[in-house]
């Protein structure tokens, strides 16, 4: 029953959560190909042009995003309808790629702040307006927060699966031996079970 009733409340919020990536998706996809359009069709001033491609980042960094968290809440429903179990090397993979991203996500506000930065107190200097740094920037940044997420999650096993505890209603028929013991404060039985000629013990 509360098994169930989990199982009930992943799928909403799943189902919930696929709805705003998808929103999110649609919505970041018609809006980066608008600023795609704007941009080449359209004659843009230099400084103009800059700001342009940060949010062309921004918004695409967002489409990518919001993709692989659509994916995963899709693998997330269909193991609460169909018990099926999506632990996998491609599982894995997808929850350090969602981190990456995420940190790529704020790099972009980051380079935004950073060129409006530039743009008012250092308007003289030209190199650090050039259009060619913040087309070149992102890549930079994305090797960063690459090599950050790797060393920091790696290690830690970041996204590794745990072992799926199950809970085993047993309907115990011949009992051949029990052992109590009393502890400090309060009784404590021990019992102990054979089966295929194994025994175990299961505190009660």
């Amino acid at each position: 029953m509360i098994n169930d009733q989990i199982k009930t409340t992943g799928f909403i919020l799943s189902s919930v959560s696929l709805g705003f990536n998808t929103f999110a998706c649609l919505i970041s996809c018609i809006v980066f190909l608008i600023i795609i359009y704007h941009l080449y069709y359209n004659h843009v001033k230099r400084d103009d042009k800059i700001t342009v491609v940060l949010c062309a980042h921004i918004y695409l960094t967002i489409l990518t995003c919001s993709s692989m968290l659509s994916s995963m809440n899709i693998r997330s429903m269909l193991g609460d309808l169909y018990n099926q179990s999506f632990d996998s090397s491609w599982c894995i993979f997808s929850g350090y790629l969602s981190s990456i991203l995420l940190g790529m996500l704020y790099w972009n506000f980051f380079n935004q702040a950073f060129y409006r930065l530039i743009r008012i107190v250092y308007s003289q200097n030209r190199r650090l307006q050039s259009l060619k740094l913040y087309v070149i920037l992102p890549f930079i940044e994305l090797i960063i927060v690459t090599s950050i997420v790797l060393c920091i999650l790696l290690p830690l096993n970041g996204f590794i699966m745990p072992f799926k505890e199950r809970t085993w209603f047993l309907t115990i028929l011949d009992i051949k031996c029990m052992e109590i013991e009393f502890g400090e404060s309060e009784p404590r039985s021990v019992l102990i079970l054979q089966y295929n000629n194994e025994s175990t013990t299961v505190q009660l």
